[in-house]
């Protein structure tokens, strides 16, 4: 699996955080560079909280950041788990559009690697204080439902096969091909209800400073 692929789906489907069937990909942003907004907010190293029984796991950490040279794009690039050698791609860094659907805060962030087709994953942050921010992907089930009516394009995800951990690994996660327009016009309707496990975020913390 191409590094940039492996650290985002690592971070976000990790052992940390249950109940993730994986995160239906989009072919577009649901912003780019032409009209998305750093949110300054988010920038600094992150670390995913580890959940009660978890604390002995290795922490996904990330930095996020201006992206150099576009005033509008953010940047994610992992920070190595500590004591492990440092590969290569660890700096490679995927880029990540913000922007707000009304009352939603929205990242797009491109997970595909250059030589591929592209790939977006949509995540909801709520930012609680400076210091924690809580992520969201979206919902399979709604979204598989979403594409079976026809409000979504796309190929629905087969929701069976990525719940049964014989068959879960190499099942497509489907994908979602609508524009951004649509997208925006999408989440506009259903707010906060696209996305899974509102009641049990992805919560980041805020990383001393080096």
């Amino acid at each position: 699996m191409p590094r940039r692929t492996f650290f985002w789906w690592a971070m976000l489907l990790s052992p940390l955080w249950t109940g993730a069937l994986g995160c239906v990909p989009c072919d577009h942003p649901v912003s780019d560079a032409k009209d998305s907004k750093v949110d300054d907010r988010l920038f600094g190293r992150w670390e995913i909280i580890p959940e009660k029984g978890e604390e002995n796991q290795p922490p996904d950490r990330f930095t996020l950041s201006a992206a150099p040279g576009s005033p509008t794009t953010m940047r994610m690039v992992p920070i190595p788990i500590p004591g492990e050698k440092a590969q290569p791609g660890d700096e490679e860094s995927m880029p990540v559009y913000a922007t707000t659907v009304g009352k939603l805060s929205i990242l797009s962030v491109l997970t595909s690697e250059p030589s591929e087709p592209t790939k977006y994953d949509l995540v909801l942050y709520r930012v609680i204080d400076k210091d924690n921010v809580d992520f969201f992907i979206l919902d399979p089930d709604v979204i598989a439902a979403a594409i079976k009516r026809g409000e979504l394009k796309g190929t629905a995800p087969d929701l069976a096969k990525l719940a049964n951990p014989a068959t879960a690994v190499g099942t497509a996660l489907g994908q979602i091909t609508n524009s951004p327009a649509e997208l925006r016009a999408y989440l506009t309707k259903h707010g906060e209800q696209c996305f899974d496990s509102l009641d049990k975020p992805i919560k980041m913390k805020r990383l001393p400073a080096k």
